[in-house]
């Protein structure tokens, strides 16, 4: 009777685990919709440092920090990545490193050499020729470990720098995680370390009286250095560890509640950031601060049950996600083409209507070389790398 009584319970609760991973699967499709928003607050963050910016006022929203939206991305791929190849050998979704290297590949690059080719020839053709060290640098993803060469030719491409390494760091942290001799306080214990170390170095040069902010290598080496965001990168993985391995456990994160209440600390700290910065007199706001806040956010939205949320699974915003990355990569060269072809031919339009219809075209541009360049190049690539793989064996 004990025995029989003993299954029951832990039936019961194998099957209550098993909805809520079920559950927490169909909020993360929710995230699609927060990349795209993160996409376009990114556009407006450097739209503030055109000429024409300087009369609207919305663009200087504290709201509107790219910054931070980067550093969100950082731990969105984080978390991804290991709900995507997390899983331990025998389950379905187990990390093979042939399946993983082949998926991240096809993922970044079609669209990455895409831009690239772009921004080579209309650069070119403006008479700013990009020299050698550019060229190779950008070719080979290598941009971002030399301060100097961060922001050049399609300078947003240095997070696909931070990216490529990010994705080198994944195999060894993963498999670190997954041994048996590996306790989760000593996994949260490395990542408070890492993140307490990152701050530390990048408040201390920030605050310096001399720092010379933007542009400055010095600002590139602070904002664009690959290691200042490893720790973003490794509390998103860890985000994505809990959510799979103790999911019934922050069941009450996801309460209306708490879920609200954490989304209006979020925004206010993002609107107040800079002033306390200025209060204390600190840079207590750094590129790569607000990690452990987007680490909660991403495991509120995991398991949150709110409506709101399941509005955001609905396909039309599940698409806008899928443009961020187009979205992303294009934004410079959109606003080059327009600046020069289209704005001249609409001298009536006002700076916010600029604004306005190049976001739209933008838009349009992300949508045809998603469905185009992105989609179709990532399939192929990936096919092409899976049959080299096998062949290998």
């Amino acid at each position: 009777m004990l025995f029989k009584n003993n299954v029951t319970i832990n039936s019961f609760w194998l099957i209550k685990l098993l909805i809520i991973r079920e559950q927490n699967s169909m909020r993360v499709e929710s995230l699609g919709f927060f990349r795209f928003v993160a996409a376009i607050v990114i556009v407006i963050y450097h739209y503030r440092y055109a000429s024409a910016a300087q009369t609207i006022d919305f663009v200087h929203w504290p709201i509107f920090n790219g910054v931070q939206m980067v550093t969100f991305f950082f731990v969105l791929s984080g978390f991804v990545n290991y709900l995507a190849y997390g899983g331990k050998p025998g389950s379905k979704n187990a990390f093979s490193l042939p399946r993983f290297t082949a998926s991240r590949i096809a993922r970044v690059y079609p669209l990455y050499f895409f831009a690239f080719i772009i921004a080579l020839l209309a650069f070119s053709a403006a008479g700013q020729v990009p020299s050698l060290t550019v060229f190779l640098l950008h070719v080979t993803t290598m941009q971002a470990w030399i301060p100097e060469y961060a922001q050049t030719l399609n300078f947003v491409t240095w997070t696909i720098s931070v990216d490529i390494f990010l994705y080198a760091i994944f195999p060894p942290v993963l498999y670190w995680m997954h041994k048996q001799t590996t306790r989760f306080s000593v996994m949260v214990a490395v990542n408070i370390g890492l993140y307490v170390i990152t701050q530390v170095v990048l408040s201390t040069v920030l605050s310096q009286s001399d720092y010379p902010g933007e542009p400055s290598v010095a600002h590139n080496f602070t904002h664009n250095f690959p290691l200042f965001h490893l720790s973003s990168f490794c509390l998103g993985m860890l985000a994505g560890y809990i959510a799979t391995h103790f999911p019934y456990r922050i069941q009450w994160l996801g309460g209306n509640l708490f879920s609200t209440g954490f989304f209006v600390m979020l925004l206010l700290a993002i609107i107040f950031g800079e002033q306390v910065n200025h209060a204390v007199g600190w840079a207590l706001e750094t590129p790569s601060s607000y990690a452990p806040l987007f680490m909660v956010m991403l495991l509120v939205v995991s398991c949150s049950k709110a409506v709101w949320l399941r509005w955001l699974e609905h396909r039309f915003f599940v698409y806008l996600g899928s443009l961020s990355y187009a979205i992303y990569i294009f934004q410079i060269l959109v606003w080059f083409f327009y600046k020069s072809l289209v704005q001249p031919l609409l001298p009536q339009l006002s700076n916010t209507q600029h604004l306005i219809l190049g976001i739209l075209s933008l838009l349009i541009i992300a949508a045809l070389s998603h469905k185009f360049v992105e989609t179709p190049g990532n399939r192929w690539l990936r096919r092409k790398m899976m049959r080299v793989l096998d062949k290998e064996r």
